[in-house]
């Protein structure tokens, strides 16, 4: 975010990718974490809580996790092991598409469709609540996950829509 001045001198947080924000714990014993998100609209990684940008926020932040944020509408794809749940060993398998999951920040309060060009995949939520996603012909298996909804596994095949229930 090169036009927002408030993050030229941010030493402890960092963009990883092009939609990760990390903010590593640094002072030892600390529960908390207050770091900065730029403008729009930040999903936590870890709980789905939504947060308004251009602004300081303080959250959790337990020895076991790093807080961590995506930009509202993004598509973040991530290994997980066999339970789906972030933070489970993962293995130290080389498959890029065992345990592969796209996890989609999505907005709770907001109606804004999002995806990944890149991926091929779009999502939006239906006027029930129920998320409608739509998917790319894949030759392997994938999860689909966000906060809010359940996980659904979805078997290789062609291009086609799927819903993901409210939890």
């Amino acid at each position: 975010h090169p036009d927002d001045p408030e993050v030229w001198a941010i030493a402890d947080q960092y963009r990883f990718g092009r939609s990760l924000l990390g903010a590593p714990v640094v002072q030892e014993g600390a529960t908390m974490s207050t770091l900065y998100l730029p403008a729009g609209v930040w999903i936590d990684l870890w709980t789905g809580e939504r947060h308004e940008g251009s602004r300081w926020v303080t959250v959790d932040a337990p020895w076991d996790r790093i807080p961590v944020f995506a930009p509202a509408g993004t598509v973040i794809p991530l290994r997980l092991g066999e339970r789906g749940q972030l933070g489970d060993d993962t293995g130290n398998g080389l498959s890029l598409t065992e345990g592969l999951t796209w996890w989609m920040a999505v907005d709770p309060n907001g109606t804004e469709p999002g995806g990944d060009a890149d991926l091929g995949i779009q999502f939006a939520r239906g006027r029930d609540g129920r998320l409608l996603v739509s998917l790319p012909a894949l030759d392997h298996e994938l999860r689909l996950t966000a906060p809010g909804y359940r996980t659904t596994s979805v078997p290789g095949s062609s291009s086609r829509e799927i819903v993901l229930e409210r939890l």
